[in-house]
């Protein structure tokens, strides 16, 4: 094993999900970023490497207590707390392909989840579900929510 000079800085509430021999990292808080983060990284478990990744366009804006999660080839982004742009906890959700590394953020509509942060996703085949966290007024949600 070498140690390679591109590496994320330490951080905690960052989201991460796996695709093939790849484990995303996006956001997060970071003390070497004076605060949130929009930073985005791949991490090759073949050889212990880390990468910077350049989308082809600009995604989500820098946040923590966010969840990403694999969906076949893409990856989806939903939440977390943007208060470092002034905009609060969101309830954006984006989608990324990794096939062309475009972000598109997802119409809401009304089945869209509530803004929040420190909530958990995970997929089962196509459908994604999402549970918990936390709203602006610091209160626990319950509620569970599920997306094609």
């Amino acid at each position: 094993m070498s140690w390679r000079l591109c590496y994320p800085s330490g951080r905690d509430s960052a989201a991460m999900a796996s695709y093939g021999n790849l484990i995303f990292l996006f956001g997060g808080w970071s003390a070497a970023n004076d605060g949130w983060s929009s930073d985005f990284y791949a991490f090759h478990t073949q050889d212990a490497s880390w990468s910077k990744i350049e989308t082809s366009n600009a995604g989500p804006s820098a946040r923590y207590g966010h969840q990403m999660v694999t969906v076949r080839d893409a990856l989806f982004l939903f939440g977390g707390d943007t208060l470092y742009r002034g905009a609060g906890l969101s309830d954006d959700l984006y989608l990324l392909p990794l096939a062309n590394m475009h972000w598109t953020a997802v119409p809401k509509s009304e089945q869209t989840p509530s803004a929040r942060l420190d909530h958990q996703i995970v997929a089962i085949g196509v459908k994604v579900y999402l549970f918990g966290g936390k709203a602006d007024d610091g209160s626990a949600s319950e509620h569970q929510h599920g997306r094609d």
